[in-house]
C-alpha cells in the first residue's frame, strides 16, 4: 500500500508540473448584465468523499492536495519542500471543499467565446481528480472591473460564468499561504505538568526562568519565588501557544536581518524537547521566528506586549499564594493571637476547623481571599526584622511554607521561607491580622 501511495503521489507531483507549464495571465473587459440571468449556478457540486487530488496553478505556481480519509497532504511544485512544512488541515479542507461547491452569480450566453474572456491566459486552473478516475477542470479567467467578479469557464459544459471575487481568491492563493499560522506548540491546561522550564531571555541579557521543582513552579532567576501554576499557564503557555501568524513571511530562513528582542524557550519533560519563539521588531511590525522550522510570521502587536517580559509580571498583584486545597493546615501568629486552622476535604467538601470553630466551604474560601489578599507593592533584597504577622502552610505534602511580614516603612517586607523579595501594602497586611483576630 506504501508502495502505491508513494507512486501516485511521484505521478501527482509530475502532473502538476506539467499542469503549470501550460498556464498563465490575461484580461478582459466585462460583460454586459444583459447576458445572463441574477441567479446562482452550481458549477461543481460533488461529494468531498468523492474526491482524490486536486491540483491548482495560478500566478504563484502550481500545488496540489491530497486526501487520505480525514487528513491531506500539501504537495508543493517542489519536491524538495514535501514533508518540511506544517500546512492547516482547517485550511486545506476548506480549500477542498470549497472547489467541489463553486456557485456562480451569473451564466453567460452560450454563444460567448472563452477566449475573449482570457481562456488561453487563465489565471488560476483548478482540476478535482475523482476517486473514479474522473477528472473534474474549471478556469478562472480575467476579472470583472465593474464589480470585482472573476469569468470562470466550466470544462464540463463549455460555458462561462461569472463567480464573486472572494470565491476566486481561494484560489489566487500560493501553497505557502497555507502554512499553519499556529506559531507555537499549544499545551492543554491538563498537561501543564509536561513543561519543565521556561526561560525569557532579552537582547541585553536580562530574563527571568522558571521552573517545575516536583509539580510545583518557583521562579528561579533572577531570585527564586514560588509562582501559581494558573499564572505560568495563563500567562505563558497559553499565551504562547494562542499566537496566531497573520502573515507568514518566510518558511524557513528565521530572523535573518534582525536581531531578536526578546526570547521564549519552553522545555518539556518528555524526550528533551524544547520550542522557542524569537521576536523582533521592524518596520514598526512584530515579527516571530519558529526555532523548530525557522518559519518567520508577522504577529499582532498587541499579542507581543501582553506577553509577560518581567517576572513581577507572573506574581499577578500578590507576593505569594496558596491554595487552601492544597493544605493540611494553616498557622496564624499575629502579637495578639496564635490560631491554627486543620483543613479537611477538597472542592465544594472543603472544611476547617480552628479550635472549637467549624468553618464550612463558604467560610474557608473567605478565610482563603484574606490570608492571601497581600498586594506586591516593590521587590527588595532581603528583609531583617521581627515579623508582625506569620503564616505557616503545611502542605498536603508535608512541607512548611512560612510566610513573614516585616514592618518597612509604610509598607511590609514579605519573607517566604527565609527570603524577602517583595513588600507589600501596610493597608493589605493589616487587613489580613483584622481577619485572623476575627477568628479569635
Amino acid at each position: 500500500m506504501k508502495r502505491k501511495i508513494t507512486a501516485a503521489r511521484a505521478l501527482f507531483a509530475a502532473s502538476l508540473v506539467m499542469l503549470a507549464a501550460i498556464l498563465c495571465v490575461a484580461f478582459i473587459k466585462p460583460e454586459s448584465r444583459d447576458d445572463a440571468e441574477a441567479q446562482e449556478y452550481a458549477v461543481t457540486d460533488i461529494s468531498v468523499a468523492d474526491i482524490g487530488p486536486l491540483a491548482v496553478t495560478n500566478g504563484s505556481g502550481t500545488f496540489g492536495l491530497m486526501c487520505y480519509g480525514t487528513e491531506v497532504e500539501m504537495i508543493p511544485a517542489d519536491a524538495a519542500e514535501v514533508g518540511s512544512v506544517s500546512y492547516s488541515q482547517s485550511e486545506m479542507r476548506s480549500l477542498i471543499y470549497a472547489a467541489c461547491h463553486i456557485t456562480a452569480t451569473r451564466q453567460l450566453s452560450s454563444d460567448t467565446d472563452p477566449k475573449d474572456c482570457g481562456l488561453t491566459a487563465p489565471t488560476a486552473t483548478v482540476v478535482l481528480m475523482g476517486n473514479d478516475g474522473s477528472n473534474t477542470r474549471v478556469s478562472i479567467l480575467n476579472r470583472n472591473e465593474l464589480d470585482g467578479s472573476y469569468y470562470l469557464y466550466s470544462e464540463a459544459d463549455g460555458r462561462i460564468y461569472l463567480i464573486p471575487g472572494e470565491e476566486a481568491a481561494l484560489f489566487l492563493r500560493s501553497h505557502m499561504d497555507f502554512a499553519a499560522h499556529e506559531v507555537f506548540p499549544s499545551v492543554p491546561a491538563a498537561d501543564i505538568q509536561s513543561v519543565s522550564r521556561i526561560e525569557v531571555t532579552r537582547a541585553d541579557g536580562s530574563g527571568y526562568t522558571v521552573e517545575n521543582e516536583s509539580g510545583t513552579f518557583y521562579i528561579t532567576a533572577p531570585i527564586y519565588q514560588r509562582v501559581r501554576g494558573s499564572a505560568v499557564y495563563s500567562s505563558l503557555i497559553a499565551a504562547l501557544g494562542g499566537l496566531y501568524g497573520d502573515n507568514c513571511l518566510t518558511l524557513s530562513g528565521g530572523l535573518e536581518s534582525v536581531d531578536a528582542a526578546i526570547t521564549f524557550t519552553v522545555a518539556m519533560n518528555t524526550g528533551g524537547t524544547s520550542y522557542a519563539a524569537a521576536f523582533a521588531q521592524k518596520d514598526g511590525a512584530w515579527l516571530m521566528e519558529n526555532s523548530v522550522t525557522g518559519a518567520v510570521y508577522e504577529i499582532n502587536a498587541d499579542a507581543v506586549n501582553a506577553l509577560p517580559t518581567e517576572y513581577t509580571e507572573l506574581m499577578q498583584g500578590t507576593p505569594y499564594y496558596y491554595s487552601l486545597g492544597d493544605c493540611r493546615s494553616l498557622l496564624i501568629k499575629t502579637p495578639e493571637h496564635e490560631l491554627l486552622f486543620e483543613i479537611s476535604g477538597s472542592g465544594e467538601d472543603i472544611s476547617a476547623v480552628c479550635g472549637t470553630e467549624a468553618l464550612d466551604a463558604q467560610a474557608v474560601i473567605e478565610l482563603s481571599k484574606a490570608v492571601n489578599g497581600a498586594e506586591l507593592a516593590h521587590p527588595i533584597d532581603g528583609a531583617d526584622g521581627e515579623s508582625a504577622l506569620t503564616l505557616v502552610f503545611t502542605l498536603n505534602t508535608g512541607s512548611r511554607e512560612t510566610v513573614e511580614f516585616i514592618p518597612s516603612g509604610s509598607e511590609y517586607a514579605v519573607r517566604i521561607n527565609g527570603t524577602a523579595n517583595f513588600t507589600a501594602s501596610a493597608y493589605s497586611v493589616e487587613s489580613i491580622i483584622k481577619s485572623a483576630n476575627s477568628y479569635a
